[in-house]
């Protein structure tokens, strides 16, 4: 079977701010909901400073604190998330974090963790669309399970050519 990339890299900790920064705040929806926060909250604080009068602005506690409330939850939510994450990558991992390695080749990709044999085959057709961070590309599958490729450990292969493997698959990046 020919290997038409392969990719390898740790997962740091920063792998995982990475990620989960994209889940709790870089997905469309999630933007558009703090999009609406940013504009409630700025109506609550033009409102307790009497610069908008509205019939709306006997609430404006309830503008500031809501949004705030939100936030702080999700931080919250996300530095957990990151910190759980992390520590069970490393306790399964006999206190190192894992080595992943991806093989894409004709009729799939191969993700291959701390190079052992054992390795989980996703074909293409179950990947519904390409996310792009900073450091990473993640495939996302329809059980919404992320494959993320660091964008600069490309073993086998370029990231140009990746990209353009994705275009001729049907993918945006």
């Amino acid at each position: 079977m020919d290997i038409l990339f392969e990719n390898q890299y740790r997962r740091s900790k920063e792998f995982y701010r990475e990620i989960h920064f994209y889940s709790y705040f870089g997905k469309p929806l999630l933007i558009a909901i703090n999009i609406l926060l940013v504009l409630a909250f700025t109506f609550g604080i033009l409102s307790s400073l009497k610069i908008l009068n509205h019939p709306i602005g006997s609430n404006k506690e309830f503008f500031i604190i809501f949004p705030v409330f939100i936030w702080v939850v999700t931080i919250v939510r996300y530095i957990r998330g990151v910190r759980a994450q992390y520590r069970q990558d490393i306790e399964t991992n006999s206190g190192e974090p894992s080595v992943i390695k991806l093989v894409f080749t004709n009729d799939g990709i191969d993700a291959i963790r701390n190079e052992t044999e054992a390795k989980t085959h996703i074909p293409y057709d179950k990947i519904k669309k390409v996310v792009n961070t900073k450091h990473y590309s993640m495939l996302v599958t329809e059980a919404k399970q992320y494959i993320a490729l660091k964008k600069d450990s490309f073993v086998v292969g370029t990231l140009n050519e990746y990209y353009a493997f994705l275009e001729s698959r049907g993918f945006k990046h």
